[in-house]
């Protein structure tokens, strides 16, 4: 027994060893931060606390259960990309309050629906939410901003769908859950009167909306999309990667007309929480949007109104305090970014104009990474202005980072993901022999043998004798 395992361990150490992450800049390239945690909530309270754009991620170990990392995602897609396709079981994690891209969970039970036309479902699907997207908010959403990834198997179909919409990103996925909910209730109300609404009779026919439904493993009727998937913390799952042994890695659909010019990218655009956000507009669905709208249905729960904080009260008691008698109307945080925008109402003065504005409202943008402020507004004639950045308060700053539970050389050794201080060295010496010019021809072409390889176990990856 004991030979076979050890025979087990040596075929592990013979298959290939993982290429480091070389960084094309020292200076400005991703954060090489690497750590594992075995609870979910410190993980997240380490990523708050940290910068650099780190996100936190959720994978499937060897055991029951998962394990959560911080790390940059360039950096993280790095190593992910190198593992076995039916080990890629990794999720992002999607932190509460924390603003996001459109993401839309489409299933159901192929054996159940083999009538099912799930290509034209999709297509339809997506229309639906181009259409409510320009009806509510005057968004144009083209099919090529739509991100679609399939993991259909033989018995089940299933899609992903991420909206990059051009400069705009609702403030949390509670926020998208109401819309992707008041369209699914649209759609049921529709399909039980058997009446398209007259603003959408010229775009959708009575049939497009009855083929959205499917019928579920318990008999009843439903429309196909999940609408469970906006929840606190919720997990999802990454391209490329797989639910636990079940062999259906997430892949680009053949009927996704969104485009990349690399993998890398592909990746970063499928994250729910990664964006890019100059002047982005920060969408919610609202009662009010549902009033002027005249949009309402009584069975659509209503949106919460009151202000949601950031994950960082201190910072969010002193902006309060800065813009008094005005106050904060609502806070949007991008984690990956370590930004928190804050609009303001009640208080419009604006350093553009040395005064207040008679109609639009201002806004503060915090940036963690730089421990800064500014103000910026949403009038037109001060678009692009953005003030003086302005130190946040040292006892802010204090609270911001003071973070004794980070310590970038404690990084746990966990096996599938964890670096150990040697391998850590060696990745630091490959980054040292390559030079600041970082030319292709000067880049090591050799594997790092010592690299953790991602199949091993804890227990295997510690008895390894090099």
């Amino acid at each position: 027994e004991k030979s076979q395992s050890s025979s087990k361990m040596e075929d592990r150490k013979t298959q290939k060893s993982v290429m480091p992450y070389i960084p094309r800049d020292l200076l400005n390239g991703p954060s090489m931060f690497w750590k594992v945690f075995k609870k979910q909530d410190e993980a997240l309270e380490f990523m708050r606390n940290c910068r650099d754009g780190l996100m936190s991620f959720a994978f499937e170990h060897f055991g029951p259960g998962r394990l959560f990392l911080v790390a940059h995602p360039k950096v993280f897609w790095h190593y992910d990309i190198q593992r076995d396709p039916d080990s890629r079981c990794t999720y992002e994690i999607i932190p509460e309050y924390t603003a996001c891209k459109i993401y839309i969970d489409l299933e159901y039970d192929i054996t159940i629906n083999q009538d099912c036309d799930g290509f034209k479902m999709v297509d339809v699907f997506v229309n639906l939410l181009r259409f409510y997207l320009k009806t509510v908010w005057n968004i144009n959403c083209r099919k090529e901003h739509v991100l679609i990834l399939d993991s259909t198997t033989k018995t089940k179909f299933s899609r992903h769908l991420i909206f990059n919409l051009p400069n705009a990103c609702f403030t949390n996925s509670y926020q998208v859950g109401y819309f992707v909910k008041y369209v699914c209730q649209s759609i049921k109300s529709i399909i039980h009167t058997g009446t398209v609404p007259e603003n959408m009779v010229n775009i959708f026919t009575i049939d497009d909306f009855n083929c959205l439904k499917v019928i579920d493993a318990k008999g009843n009727s439903r429309i196909f999309c999940d609408e469970g998937v906006y929840t606190k913390n919720r997990h999802f799952r990454l391209y490329g990667s797989t639910k636990k042994g079940k062999h259906s890695n997430l892949v680009l659909s053949t009927d996704n007309l969104f485009k990349c010019s690399s993998e890398l990218e592909m990746f970063l655009s499928s994250l729910i929480t990664f964006m890019d956000i100059p002047d982005i507009r920060a969408l919610e669905f609202t009662d009010d949007i549902l009033i002027k709208k005249k949009f309402i249905i009584k069975e659509i729960p209503s949106p919460n109104k009151e202000v949601n904080p950031s994950p960082y009260p201190s910072v969010d008691k002193f902006i309060s305090a800065l813009v008094t008698p005005g106050k904060i109307y609502r806070s949007v945080y991008f984690g990956a970014k370590k930004l928190i925008v804050y609009d303001i109402v009640g208080n419009r003065y604006c350093g553009n104009i040395k005064r207040q504005h008679k109609s639009n409202n201002v806004k503060y943008v915090v940036d963690l990474n730089e421990c800064i402020y500014y103000q910026k507004c949403y009038d037109y004639d001060c678009f692009g202005y953005r003030s003086e950045k302005v130190s946040l308060p040292f006892e802010v700053i204090f609270k911001v980072t003071d973070n004794t539970d980070i310590d970038c050389g404690n990084i746990n050794n966990l096996g599938v993901f964890g670096l150990s201080p040697s391998d850590t060295e060696q990745v630091l010496d490959a980054i040292e022999a390559i030079g600041s010019s970082f030319d292709n021809d000067t880049a090591p072409k050799k594997e790092l043998i010592k690299f953790p390889s991602f199949d091993l176990s804890d227990e295997e990856f510690i008895n390894i004798v090099y």
